[in-house]
């Protein structure tokens, strides 16, 4: 478990309580941007049909995320990239089949809430 991972769990009840309408808990939030930031980075090398527009809109979710995190008195930025170097470290170092427990489902779900609620 990273310090990262750990600070999301380690959140009192009452900020960890404003992830669940969104994101189901704090530790939920921690695996959607962990998976943005790997799709973002995927998206990039990769550099399939439309992959600028593809960026533009993982861009757009980092940002609404940011501003989440901002709007409970966290620190937006610093957080938001420190779950990309986690998985930036877990790219070098070759673990590219990290399971977190959530499925594709689960993952869209949480991105379409994120669409509606924030």
């Amino acid at each position: 478990m990273t310090p990262t991972e750990s600070y999301f769990i380690n959140l009192p009840s009452e900020i960890k309580n404003l992830f669940i309408p969104v994101f189901g808990s704090a530790e939920n939030f921690y695996k959607t941007v962990y998976l943005i930031a790997r799709n973002e980075h995927i998206t990039s090398l990769d550099k399939v049909a439309n992959w600028e527009q593809r960026i533009d809109v993982i861009h757009y979710y980092q940002d609404k995320l940011k501003h989440f995190l901002n709007s409970l008195s966290l620190d937006g930025d610093n957080l938001m990239a420190d779950v990309a170097s986690d998985y930036f470290e877990d790219y070098v170092h070759y673990k590219d089949d990290v399971n977190f427990g959530m499925t594709n489902e689960d993952f869209l779900n949480i991105m379409r809430a994120i669409q509606e609620k924030l």
